[in-house]
């Protein structure tokens, strides 16, 4: 029986078949299948690849280390060695990743913002908290963790982006929904996590405030002001007054 292969991207680079974990190999092996699940099922250029792996500057063994890293997860996700039906096709001037989208967990997280956004414009916060909690359960701390490089960063940015704003929207869903003293408590450490993120200290004084806590939300106010002109001192320390 053919185990179904699944793969995560929203944390540690990770693969299993079945219900078990595959040993993906070295790091910049596990670069280069990530390289292949951001491009979700198009094809990555050989350049493209060497590119992001290695850098600006790749070493002149580039070439074949990365066929020496395609070969070993081929034979990480098909053990029976059948290359003509391999998860990864070679094209013949790049490679390409063939899995369903619901393989790769970042397709299944954008689907519960899909499913989530649907059930906000009906009118239905609890369902659009709930398809939104169920989402982000599937982040497992840094995306890509333990990949280098300026690609690898470039692209854990973009990812990060995308939880903080499910997060938002998340915490504004479960404000809108009435549960204000628990949006408060994870809107705390969101404010302590990410500082300088205008969006969160809006939404804890609105869930302070509404929880009755109005002092806290005025405090929150203050502490924010006082965070935005530190950041501009810090920027510009001559020019603020």
């Amino acid at each position: 029986m053919h185990e179904r292969l699944r793969f995560a991207v929203l944390g540690p680079v990770k693969a299993w078949r079945g219900q078990d974990e595959i040993e993906l190999g070295p790091s910049q092996q596990r670069a280069v299948l990530a390289v292949l699940l951001l491009a979700e099922g198009s094809q990555v250029l050989t350049s493209g690849l060497v590119d992001a792996v290695w850098g600006a500057r790749p070493p002149a063994s580039a070439l074949g280390n990365l066929r020496t890293y395609v070969h070993g997860l081929r034979r990480a996700l098909d053990p029976a060695g059948k290359i003509t039906t391999s998860a990864i096709r070679f094209t013949g001037d790049g490679y390409q990743l063939r899995i369903s989208p619901d393989q790769l967990d970042l397709h299944v997280f954008r689907e519960f913002l899909a499913l989530a956004e649907q059930a906000r414009r009906s009118g239905d916060t609890r369902e659009s908290a709930e398809q939104l909690r169920r989402g982000l359960a599937l982040w497992h701390g840094t995306p890509l963790a333990g990949i280098r490089g300026e690609y690898a960063q470039a692209q854990r940015q973009r990812l990060e982006e995308q939880r903080l704003s499910a997060q938002a929207t998340h915490l504004t869903a479960e404000l809108s929904s009435g549960a204000h003293t628990k949006a408060a408590t994870e809107l705390t450490g969101l404010v302590a996590e990410h500082p300088l993120d205008e969006r969160f200290r809006e939404l804890l004084m609105l869930a302070l405030y509404r929880s009755g806590r109005q002092a806290a939300a005025l405090q929150t106010y203050r502490e924010a002001q006082t965070v935005l002109v530190d950041e501009l001192v810090s920027r510009d320390p001559v020019g603020v007054t």
